[in-house]
């Protein structure tokens, strides 16, 4: 059925825990969450994850494996990254030369009716003020004209040991 403008749209905001385990609740009740929603859904802010290298600048080489659990969560919960314009990184742990360290730490991610829905997002990174965050804008606006929806891959699952497999079962 169509999305209409009259009913309500799901917009979560978060603050995921600085550890990793300390993250894991949230990934569960999120994915338990997802189950109960059939109307456009977003969740934003700090999820203290990254989903790849690239999201990372200084310290030790980033590592796949600390990711899954927060791209797994994403997977099963069917939201997906909304992009962004702007600073690459959101956050910095504010120390200087060589232990300086930078990560895109604050995103918004939605699911398909969002993305449906709301087919005009800009995500905008912010200048940094008086945090070790940026400040993130977001505009969502419903546009009824014709526009192309490109396919949506994340090029690091073909790395998966059981890649294939997935592919498959689905």
């Amino acid at each position: 059925m169509p999305y209409n403008s009259d009913q309500a749209a799901l917009v979560s905001i978060v603050y995921a825990k600085s550890k990793s385990a300390g993250r894991e609740e949230l990934w569960e009740y999120m994915r338990t969450f997802a189950t109960t929603v059939s109307i456009p859904w977003t969740v934003c802010g700090d999820f203290n994850s990254i989903i790849n290298a690239e999201e990372k600048m200084g310290g030790v080489p980033h590592r796949l494996g600390k990711s899954l659990p927060f791209i797994e969560c994403l997977n099963d919960c069917g939201l997906m990254d909304m992009g962004y314009s702007g600073h690459t990184f959101t956050w910095c742990n504010e120390r200087k030369g060589k232990e300086i360290i930078w990560k895109r730490l604050d995103r918004m991610v939605a699911n398909n009716e969002w993305d449906i829905h709301f087919s005009k997002i800009s995500v905008q990174h912010l200048t940094r003020l008086n945090s070790d965050h940026c400040p993130i804008l977001i505009t969502a606006e419903k546009d009824d004209g014709n526009y192309i929806k490109y396919f949506k891959f994340l090029n690091f699952l073909v790395d998966r040991d059981n890649f294939r497999d997935i592919v498959k079962q689905k």
